[in-house]
């Protein structure tokens, strides 16, 4: 008695399947975009052609969030306020990095006074039902205002 074995997948629940080209008891998919998977392995008996199966396995793939940092000024003056907002899909919460192990939670972050030491790269992190996705750094530059009297 010979055994052949594969796996199958579908989008929809009980019908549908397409053959995955693995023979193996084990299955790790490459990359899956974001949606819901049937999932069953199948045995036949290649003497009889008779098959069984195991039941149907679901599986969700969730997509990243994709975070974008924001500022409302990539330059302010030392004293000002240095906003920093955080939009895109599919993100629950927000966690910011930035200069001197600055780190702080929120989809908007407001900093004030602004000092000389906050300039450099700020990023965030998005998370959502456990899957992270980073942003891309937006640069700060804090400076000294400056004035010129002239009798």
């Amino acid at each position: 008695m010979e055994l052949a074995h594969h796996w199958e997948i579908s989008a929809s629940s009980g019908s549908n399947y397409s053959v995955l080209p693995v023979s193996a008891p084990d299955y790790s998919s490459p990359a899956l975009p974001a949606g819901t998977y049937y999932l069953k392995y199948v045995v036949t008996c290649t003497n009889n052609n008779q098959q069984t199966s195991s039941p149907e396995a679901t599986v969700v793939i969730r997509a990243f969030p994709t975070p974008t940092a924001i500022s409302q000024n990539a330059t302010v003056c030392v004293g000002a306020t240095l906003d920093l907002s955080a939009t895109g899909s599919g993100a629950a919460s927000y966690h910011w990095f930035g200069p001197g192990g600055f780190t702080a939670w929120g989809q908007t972050v407001s900093l004030s006074p602004a000092k000389h030491f906050m300039t450099g790269a700020y990023s965030v992190v998005a998370s959502q039902d456990g899957c992270y996705g980073a942003s891309s750094p937006v640069m700060i530059s804090v400076k000294e205002v400056s004035l010129s009297l002239q009798a």
